[in-house]
């Protein structure tokens, strides 16, 4: 039976878990707590692109990022994201293709936020009523 420290290591945030943990991170400083101390087991690499944009589509400041996962931080800075509030999709995009291991993963993460900024953006304009984006992804390469 594996402890629950590695479960979580081994976790690798979808879409649902990112969300829950981004509401969990911009609700209650309760809520914030039990988010960071997801964060901080997870497998850096593997969710690189989800923590990033956790940072990213947050409103939680750069100071709590480096109070509560200070090596998350330390991590995506050593990948070219700068340690500042406003991290881009560019800055995401150049880190993944540095990254090397676990990119396609990565690479899907940042797909799904970018198809989700667009919609959002497209979806604000007064004539569009709604917009679908369907994304279907290569296989996995062994």
């Amino acid at each position: 039976m594996k402890n629950k420290n590695t479960e979580i290591k081994e976790l690798i945030i979808d879409q649902e878990k990112y969300t829950n943990l981004k509401n969990m991170l911009n609700s209650s400083q309760e809520d914030s707590i039990v988010a960071f101390e997801c964060i901080k087991g997870l497998d850096m690499s593997r969710n690189f692109a989800a923590i990033a944009f956790l940072r990213k589509e947050t409103k939680v400041s750069i100071n709590r990022w480096r109070l509560s996962c200070q090596h998350h931080i330390a991590y995506q800075s050593s990948l070219g994201i700068p340690d500042k509030e406003n991290i881009t999709f560019a800055h995401i995009e150049l880190a993944i293709v540095q990254l090397r291991i676990y990119q396609q993963e990565n690479q899907e993460m940042y797909v799904y936020r970018l198809s989700d900024f667009i919609k959002e953006s497209i979806e604000s304009i007064n004539v569009v009523e709604s917009v679908e984006i369907n994304i279907k992804f290569k296989e996995h390469e062994q």
